[in-house]
């Protein structure tokens, strides 16, 4: 009987252990399969559902590092205040590379050279007292435009009138008393540029009314100083045509130096 028993607890065994060692063997990995290029068909077709939850997906290495290295490459766009900031700054280096140009154009008159030098350092020092970008723009258009007019009134440094002298040198003395004006703002600490903001833009829009005098001002000494100039020779012409109206009314006051430098009056 006791034989019985361990036989058929023996036999209950054999049978449990081979399902148990089915449950505890690994799956077996299925290679991934290669999707073939999806054609106008198969986009057509109803992918149908499978029963396992676990999705492989396939990454190709190479397409992988090529789309991360163009997310590198890949430049930010530019938006409108960049641009606005790089039209700003690239103003500002051709005025300061204009002024420069023209300083050293303006070595054989020291006073020239000392009012393009004041308009030079004005330009280099707006930007620490004012933070207003657009009146920043403004001021440097504006030098910009006195600049261009102290090139049209003065073309040749070497060759100036006394009207012209005596014009830049009003000019010069009116451009340094700026940029006083500019050197003690300047010097003043950042912090206390940034709590005086608002009372050094005005203060700055005074300075440029100030360099909007002067440059009227020596507009018109020099328009002046032309107006006379061209007086002048006006009345030389006249006097030199009334005398030959005269030399040709009596022709026995000629001399030899006359009919050498008029010979159509032999």
């Amino acid at each position: 009987m006791p034989n019985n028993i361990v036989f058929r607890r023996l036999r209950a065994a054999a049978r449990v252990a081979p399902r148990a060692l089915l449950l505890i063997r690994p799956k077996r990995r299925t290679p991934p399969v290669e999707s073939a290029p999806a054609t106008s068909r198969d986009s057509d077709a109803v992918v149908p559902s499978t029963s396992s939850t676990s999705i492989t997906t396939v990454v190709d290495p190479v397409s992988a590092v090529t789309v991360l290295a163009a997310a590198v490459a890949r430049k930010p766009e530019q938006t409108p205040l960049i641009v606005m900031r790089t039209s700003r700054d690239a103003a500002k280096d051709i005025l300061i590379l204009s002024l420069e140009a023209l300083s050293e154009s303006a070595d054989a008159f020291p006073p020239l050279k000392s009012a393009v030098g004041g308009l030079l350092y004005f330009t280099k020092r707006v930007e620490l007292v004012s933070g207003n970008k657009e009146q920043i723009g403004e001021i440097y258009a504006q030098i910009d435009a006195f600049a261009a007019s102290l090139v049209r009134a003065i073309p040749d440094a070497t060759v100036l009138s006394p009207a012209h002298e005596a014009a830049i040198l009003s000019l010069a003395e009116d451009i340094n008393a700026v940029c006083v004006d500019m050197e003690v703002i300047a010097r003043q600490r950042l912090f206390w540029r940034f709590l005086r903001a608002k009372p050094h833009s005005a203060q700055l829009q005074r300075m440029m009314k100030c360099l909007k005098r002067a440059d009227r001002s020596f507009t018109r000494t020099i328009l002046a100083g032309v107006d006379v100039q061209t007086s002048r020779t006006l009345a030389a012409v006249q006097s030199t045509r009334e005398e030959l109206q005269a030399v040709k009314t009596c022709p026995s006051q000629v001399d030899d130096r006359t009919l050498s430098i008029f010979p159509s009056l032999r």
